[in-house]
């Protein structure tokens, strides 16, 4: 008969090997694969199933979800919280309380090793992520119902969020007066904070945000939040900080204090961690990822919000890139040793490809479309397909943020000393306003008015004088009242740019080159007795060949220039010059017509007659008093080479003249930029007969096609400028051709210029109106063979 004390033993020793028992054959179970956001998930432990439920490990799990928890020792309980639902689990129980009601657990958590274990599909479920066990597999798969909520879009953060989108209103931090709050439909401004801020981010009804860099030393890139009427100001570190980024209930951040370590916290300022090693230059959070950039490193990574599972994704980026996620798709600038390019790679790293050859300044995205300016200062709209690239608008600065289909952007003082510039421009860029120091806007270009401008319908040109007797040259020069000195201004209406130009119309129409007012916001033109006129709209334009005609607002009985037949103009015949080089108005100056050229199809007049800075538009004339040409640019570093654009181009010009705004013109893109992958006719690129073409040959199966259409019989020259990366002849690598409609092959190129690693080929031919192509290949399939970097295509159509 057993004593009580041996009863006990037995029952002991029973328990313990049924715990044992337990434990072995969760261990003999196959290992658990999870995946989770579409990836598998690593966990230290491993997931057991413990009577049909998966366990798993509390700390790895409930970082992945991105939640905020908590494990009391003493209580043995567990906190969890995650927008807005709370819930409480206690060891060994099946009891548990959601939002402070009871709830029922498939099984207890429990210790086994040395780690908490919780019922895994009740927390997915409970807090919003879809759960899937697949036990053939011995696969659980975990994504989440909603994307998480963040703070502001991935492409703000990197442009530095001066702007951030909250419900219906836009937070925007403005250089030279603070933070306000504009409503969208701009019915109120509200005034929040005076320092300029960045890294805006809005979580329910707080801002946080961290402070300039021009701030005090005690102050500079501090992080604060801020209530978004403006009170209860908070600061949250005394760490300097860049790039935050808020995503659920965390605030994931650089922490420049540490060596740009990635730092994670939460929003009530508690739970500060650090998630890794490595010195970030950038960085955005999106869904549960992490994409950044290492300092001094080409490579773009990713990884959880958790810390775990790194991921390369790219190696060809430029250092310090700017990352916009849009879709399933992170765009960046790469660079391959040879080109710069706007290249995209989904989230997984397994698809990666080129979209454009550009150089980047800003980029940014609003959905699935994609903005981009370039160090020239033009923006740029990629449409969602990424085929089709349009210009939007000019003048552009730094940190393209935006809200509430605008586009946020700052032109830095020149000096660096004076008073940065914000405005914003819609995402379709027909209008664009500056900021004043009290953040209110005035409208600077309204493109969506061009339909109220006037009908304008083309007058009698004055005719010329007889060609018969000719004047004396002071005689000539009396004209000058007729020529006018052009003033370019900017959006700040400061001058930045001036040249010449001349009236050929009672009424006000200039004659002037294209490049004296491109980029320009406002125009004014002064005459020789000091009347000034702006410029209200332009009357048509020729980028291609360098002239334009401007209106005059308000002008009436003006002196006008009489234009000649440029055709008639012969060798040797002397000639006069009036501009304003250097702003030295109507400076007079003779020559001759020293030859007639041809450059890329275009007709010049050279002449000996004094062209300089500020020249460019002003007339050429002949000794009969009448204008044959406008004097357009002068050869760099020759003695006496200059070049006049023939009268002719005006005149036929001007017969279809009509009011077009000049941000129109300003926004007319005249290059196309070859789009990949274009390689089959299918894919070719669309360019109108006017625009240029600039694309790369990367090796020697690349081949690029362009597709054009004509309205009617054209004689069109198509020239294309090679340069051969490898010193050998361009000439021996390069082949365009140009094809019908079927891809049948018309005509193939021919040598105009060689010299050396560079060389012009050229196609002539008269085409009927239809669709024809353009190819560029190389002449050899060897990808080690006569290197191709860059080409360009200059059509001509007559």
């Amino acid at each position: 008969m057993h004593s009580k004390k041996s009863k006990y033993v037995i029952l002991l020793m029973l328990f313990v090997f049924t715990i044992i028992s337990s434990t072995c054959a969760n261990a003999a179970v196959p290992s658990i694969k999870i995946n989770f956001r579409g990836e598998p998930l690593t966990l230290g432990t491993s997931p057991v199933s413990d009577a049909g439920v998966l366990m798993a490990p509390m700390n790895s799990i409930l970082d992945s979800l991105d939640t905020v928890y908590d494990f009391n020792t003493k209580t043995k309980t567990i906190a969890v919280s995650k927008e807005g639902k709370n819930l409480q689990m206690t060891q060994g129980s099946t009891k548990g309380l959601l939002n402070g009601k009871s709830v029922k657990l498939p099984k207890a958590p429990g210790v086994i090793g040395k780690q908490m274990f919780i019922p895994l599909e009740f927390v997915c479920n409970t807090f919003g992520f879809d759960f899937n066990w697949n036990k053939s597999t011995n696969t659980a798969s975990i994504s989440l119902k909603n994307s998480e909520k963040g703070g502001n879009t991935s492409g703000n953060i990197s442009n530095y969020g001066y702007v951030a989108p909250g419900g219906e209103w836009s937070y925007v931090s403005l250089d030279n007066s603070g933070l306000y709050k504009i409503k969208n439909d701009d019915s109120q401004r509200v005034k929040l904070l005076t320092p300029t801020v960045s890294c805006l981010n809005i979580y329910k009804d707080w801002i946080y945000y961290v402070n300039d860099y021009y701030a005090s030393a005690e102050e500079k890139l501090r992080l604060y939040k801020v209530k978004t009427d403006g009170s209860s100001k908070t600061k949250l570190l005394t760490d300097k900080i860049s790039y935050l980024n808020l995503s659920g209930e965390w605030l994931y951040y650089i922490n420049e204090s540490d060596n740009n370590k990635l730092y994670k916290m939460r929003v009530d300022g508690k739970g500060k961690k650090r998630l890794g090693n490595d010195s970030l230059t950038g960085m955005i959070v999106e869904d549960g990822w992490i994409y950044y950039q290492k300092s001094n490193d080409k490579n773009l990574f990713k990884m959880r919000t958790g810390g775990t599972d790194v991921k390369k994704l790219a190696e060809d980026a430029v250092i310090g890139t700017i990352m916009v996620k849009s879709d399933n798709w992170i765009y960046y600038e790469a660079y391959d040793g040879v080109k710069y390019t706007i290249n995209k790679v989904d989230q997984s790293g397994r698809n990666k490809s080129s979209i454009i050859q550009a150089r980047v300044n800003a980029m940014n995205s609003i959905g699935k479309t994609i903005y981009y300016s370039d160090f020239s200062g033009n923006l740029y709209r990629l449409d969602e397909n990424q085929r089709v690239r349009t210009k939007i608008g000019y003048s552009m600065g730094e940190y393209l943020n935006q809200s509430n289909d605008w586009l946020y952007y700052t032109i830095f003082s020149e000096d660096y000393e004076g008073l940065n510039t914000e405005y914003r421009i819609k995402a379709d860029g027909q209008l664009k306003q500056k900021f004043d120091l009290t953040g209110n806007t005035v409208d600077i270009l309204r493109l969506a008015d061009s339909h109220i401008l006037p009908e304008y319908t083309p007058g009698n040109l004055t005719a010329p004088n007889p060609e018969t007797g000719l004047l004396a040259a002071k005689e000539i020069a009396r004209q000058k009242n007729a020529v006018v000195h052009i003033k370019i201004f900017d959006d700040n209406e400061n001058l930045i740019a001036s040249g010449s130009g001349f009236n050929i119309q009672e009424n006000g129409v200039i004659a002037t080159n294209f490049h004296v007012i491109s980029g320009a916001a406002a125009i004014k033109c002064i005459f020789d007795n000091n009347s000034s006129y702006e410029v209200d709209y332009v009357l048509n334009y020729s980028e291609l060949k360098d002239i334009a005609l401007l209106h005059l607002k308000d002008a009436k009985g003006l002196p006008v220039l009489r234009l000649s037949d440029s055709d008639r103009i012969e060798l040797a015949e002397d000639v006069l010059a009036i501009g304003n080089p250097m702003e030295l108005q109507n400076t007079v100056s003779n020559g001759i017509v020293s030859g007639r050229r041809k450059f890329f199809g275009i007709d010049f007049i050279q002449t000996t007659a004094s062209i300089s800075a500020g020249s460019s538009g002003g007339p050429l004339f002949n000794m009969s008093g009448n204008v044959i040409g406008i004097t357009s640019m002068t050869l760099s570093g020759a003695q006496n080479i200059n070049f006049a654009i023939p009268i002719n181009y005006i005149k036929e010009l001007y017969k279809s003249s009509r009011a077009i705004p000049l941000g129109i013109v300003n926004n007319y893109d005249n290059t196309l930029q070859e789009f990949e992958n274009n390689n089959s006719i299918p894919a070719a690129n669309y360019f109108l007969p006017d625009q240029s073409i600039s694309g790369n040959i990367g090796d020697g199966k690349d081949v690029d096609y362009f597709k054009f259409t004509l309205e009617k019989d054209t004689s069109v020259s198509f020239f294309g400028l090679f340069v051969s990366g490898d010193s050998t002849s361009a000439a021996k690598a390069m082949n365009l051709t140009l094809l019908d409609k079927d891809g049948r092959e018309l005509s193939k190129s021919t040598l105009a210029v060689e010299e050396g690693e560079y060389s012009v080929q050229k196609i002539t031919a008269t085409l009927s109106g239809g669709t024809y192509y353009i190819s560029v290949k190389k002449n050899t399939v060897d990808k080690a063979a006569l290197i191709l970097d860059n080409y360009s295509i200059l059509t001509v159509a007559d």
